[in-house]
């Protein structure tokens, strides 16, 4: 697709149809200043997050970090880890941390 429209401009230029090219600048000025950033953060109130892989290290956590940081699991205690499957918004919690905890690539999956 790419290949294609790089190959439209250039014959354009070659034409000289500037005004078709301008038209084309604007179209993209416009489609690439609708976009919102990529690492806009969602979180409220500048909340400091910190996620974990499980729940027992959400535990440690806890006793160690305090007050200071809001710690959530991402497999919470009624979900078997065995069978856990990612979904969307646990990614999205992982990209809005501040740190992530897990105990080990193979332990974790």
């Amino acid at each position: 697709m790419l290949e294609v429209f790089l190959f439209f401009l250039k014959s354009m230029i070659k034409k000289k149809n500037y005004f078709y090219i301008f038209l084309i600048a604007c179209f993209f000025n416009l489609f690439a200043g609708s976009c919102k950033p990529k690492n806009e953060p969602i979180e409220k109130n500048n909340e400091r997050i910190i996620v974990v892989s499980i729940p027992p290290l959400k535990l440690i956590l806890d006793e160690i970090i305090g007050d200071n940081f809001t710690i959530k699991s991402i497999i919470t205690s009624d979900i078997s880890p065995h069978i856990y499957e990612p979904i969307p918004s646990d990614l999205l919690q992982l990209e809005n941390a501040e740190l992530v905890f897990f105990i080990d690539e193979n332990f974790d999956g």
